[in-house]
């Protein structure tokens, strides 16, 4: 009887042993098959998009590749995505020319569950036979394992990496335009609030912009904000010049359009080009373009035409300041509405001031009108082409109006 009843325990034992184990390593097996980490892919989702050697504009082109193609993602950066190809190429592509996909990680098999062992069946105990002991009979035991509700693995979306902005807006006045990155670097131009421009690079805290006209440079990020991708530059690019100039007379407006073309050129003196200008230099070439020569310098131009009171300006005229000493120092143009386009040297560009303006207003000295010319002022002009300019102090006495 002790014998029967120590086969049993053994038997119920070995059993339930066996399926605890079983249970153990179907669990491992799902839990590896659900650890297997998925593949993140890219599609490249416009035509003609250039592969870089790093991630950034600057960067070597390493091919070009069009719209559908897929790559393997190695790793993203500043808004950029490194990839790997099926030929084996590798570059950085940013990151709104792609359209990055996650595949879902493999499902970890079901985690079994094992119910107890049911209980053997004994049978009866026969009476045994005189003289032998009787051995019992081991039922079998049977297992039943049931699936529980598979749980989904929780898949963390990647964070978008931060890209540098396709446009940018000028925040302030008189924001200098750089050829590099520093504040060391030469100026390319000055340019005012509400100029929109092309975003093509960043470095350290600068922005490569590219506005309408053409123009390149840097531009620091304190001076610039983001603005959308369907913004406009305001300034619109200078229409195109005829081929041969217009006279002066009936043609105030033409005179002022290629004055106005000279804008963001900036002062150099002694100037006479768009390389640079100083102030009776960028006069004598804006006339020249439309058949008028004008003496070299601020000197002799202040002594030309006729005088015109402040009250009757008109477009086209001469106006002349005192910004040094007691002497005329200082030429621009008048285009109307109380404005005038000028070399500034202070302004270090090509622009357009207010005669209201503080600081002109207190320094203007007169007008000239241009119209018709004596023999004598034509060979006064001819004799003046060409002279270097002379300090800005060394100009005629003051221009009074009439009058006063």
């Amino acid at each position: 009887m002790g014998q029967r009843k120590n086969l049993i325990a053994l038997t119920m034992a070995s059993l339930l042993m066996a399926t605890m184990a079983m249970g153990s390593m179907t669990a491992l097996t799902g839990t590896l098959l659900g650890q297997q980490k998925a593949q993140k892919t890219a599609t490249v989702a416009k035509t003609d998009v250039i592969v870089r050697s790093g991630p950034g504009t600057s960067y070597d082109r390493v091919a070009k590749v069009d719209k559908g193609r897929s790559a393997e993602i190695l790793e993203s950066r500043n808004g950029w995505y490194k990839l790997k190809f099926s030929g084996g190429t590798t570059g950085w592509i940013r990151a709104d020319m792609l359209s990055v996909a996650t595949p879902k990680a493999a499902k970890p098999a079901a985690k079994p569950v094992a119910k107890p062992a049911a209980k053997p069946a004994e049978k009866p105990i026969e009476k045994p036979a005189e003289g032998l002991p009787e051995t019992p009979e081991a039922q079998p035991t049977k297992i039943v394992i049931s699936n529980v509700a598979e749980e989904k693995p929780v898949e963390k979306a990647p964070e978008p990496a931060k890209a540098a902005p396709l446009k940018v807006e000028i925040k302030g006045n008189d924001v200098n335009i750089r050829k590099e990155p520093s504040t060391k670097a030469a100026r390319v131009v000055q340019v005012d609030k509400g100029r929109v421009a092309d975003v093509l690079a960043k470095k350290d805290g600068w922005y490569k912009v590219k506005f309408a006209h053409g123009t390149i440079g840097w531009v620091h990020g304190d001076f610039v904000k983001p603005t959308s991708a369907d913004a406009k530059d305001p300034v619109k690019p200078a229409p195109a010049r005829k081929s041969s100039a217009p006279k002066l007379s009936g043609a105030a407006a033409s005179l002022v359009d290629t004055a106005k073309d000279q804008i963001g050129v900036r002062y150099r003196y002694g100037g006479t080009s768009r390389s640079g200008f100083d102030c009776s230099g960028f006069v004598q070439f804006v006339f020249a373009k439309h058949g008028v020569k004008l003496p070299r310098t601020s000197l002799s131009q202040s002594g030309v035409g006729t005088k015109v009171a402040k009250s009757d300006l008109i477009v086209g005229d001469l106006v002349f300041f005192i910004t040094r000493g007691s002497r005329v120092s200082h030429v621009g143009i008048y285009i109307g509405d109380g404005k005038f386009i000028h070399a500034s040297s202070g302004g270090g560009r090509v622009r357009i001031d207010a005669l209201s303006t503080a600081y002109y207003a207190k320094r203007y000295a007169g007008a000239r009108r241009v119209g018709k010319f004596s023999s004598t002022f034509l060979d006064t002009a001819k004799a003046e082409l060409g002279q270097k300019a002379v300090p800005e102090e060394e100009g005629p006495l003051p221009i009074t109006e009439p009058g006063g």
